[in-house]
């Protein structure tokens, strides 16, 4: 199986932009820059992955949600302090897509869908890879499998099948996190949940959440067993009914909740599923690409500054990109 490395990019690239905020090269802020490309030189270093793909977050992103839910992400802050700010956002955006052009990393996003959705069907098309995830968003752990894993960026250690994770001050099976996020709802999202329920609450009434994976049609049925419907507390009765803020929603709160949050029926249109398949099956083409272009760039944003006084140390720093083009080229040429 092909070793894969499946990256969120425009989270790994907010981390390294709001992280390194003082790094510039004459007057341009390039620790978005940096921060990105060392994260996944080290990666393929460590890891010996033999493709990288990297799926950004599209234009207005929150439009196929909100046909859901009218309220999703309404109240979203923005992570710019001014225009300027986002603005170098996104030029770092648009010149670590170049970089990424050279280095033979396969790359996209679709406009009204997020990250997430996309990598979401990659994992469950690309059968023939081992899959790690590259993200700090608990919601992509029900994606985890036997050859999809998870790692987050500030943890060295890669979230397997079977795993247990904290979420809310408890320990909790992996599998959970998404009917927690359902019952719970992501106040981060905006997505509301059961008025009063929280994971406290949810743990205390019913254990065994944190000792084995329940699906969501596992638990509506247990809460439509009588003894959980004579249930006197109001939280619970809150639960059963689907009450939330805005008002009793029934069965509709569940399937609401459950078409935000669970991402193994896609949202994707035919065309971006086509789009990622393509990417899964497909070659790159090494006409254009050089290693001329990497080091021009490279000088061009003062990276070189950042290396390191040592002879070698410009080699250091692109060998595993060097292996990855490696391997690729081989691929295009025997496809």
């Amino acid at each position: 199986m092909t070793n894969t490395l499946v990256i969120d990019g425009n989270a790994l690239l907010k981390l390294g932009f709001h992280g390194l905020k003082n790094l510039s090269y004459e007057d341009n802020h390039i620790g978005g820059v940096f921060h990105f490309l060392n994260k996944i030189r080290s990666e393929i270093d460590l890891h010996r992955y033999e493709k990288v793909v990297v799926f950004w977050d599209g234009e207005k992103n929150y439009i196929s949600r909100r046909k859901i839910y009218e309220n999703y992400k309404i109240r979203k802050k923005s992570n710019f302090k001014d225009k300027e700010h986002e603005h170098s956002f996104y030029s770092q955006k648009q010149r670590l897509k170049r970089y990424l052009e050279e280095i033979f990393i396969r790359q996209t996003s679709f406009d009204t869908y997020e990250a997430d959705d996309a990598i979401a069907f990659y994992c469950s098309k690309a059968t023939k890879e081992k899959i790690t995830i590259l993200t700090n968003d608990r919601d992509l752990l029900q994606l985890v499998s036997d050859t999809v894993h998870i790692k987050f960026f500030n943890r060295d250690k890669v979230v397997i099948k079977g795993d247990r994770i904290e979420y809310s001050g408890f320990l909790i099976p992996i599998e959970n996190i998404k009917l927690l996020k359902i019952i719970c709802g992501d106040s981060s999202d905006g997505i509301k949940g059961i008025k009063g329920v929280g994971v406290k609450t949810m743990i205390n009434h019913f254990p065994t959440i944190q000792e084995e994976g329940i699906t969501l049609k596992e638990f509506l049925k247990i809460i439509k067993t009588p003894h959980i419907k004579d249930e006197t507390n109001f939280r619970i009765k809150n639960l059963v009914k689907g009450v939330t803020v805005e008002g009793e929603l029934g069965d509709s709160f569940f399937e609401r909740n459950k078409n935000l949050i669970d991402l193994n029926e896609t949202l994707l249109d035919e065309n971006s599923q086509n789009e990622i398949l393509d990417i899964i099956k497909e070659t790159i083409d090494p006409k254009d690409r050089s290693y001329k272009n990497l080091l021009r760039m490279m000088m061009e944003d003062g990276l070189f500054k950042l290396l390191g006084k040592s002879d070698d140390a410009f080699l250091k720093f692109v060998t595993p990109f060097i292996i990855l083009t490696r391997i690729e080229k081989n691929k295009f040429k025997n496809s």
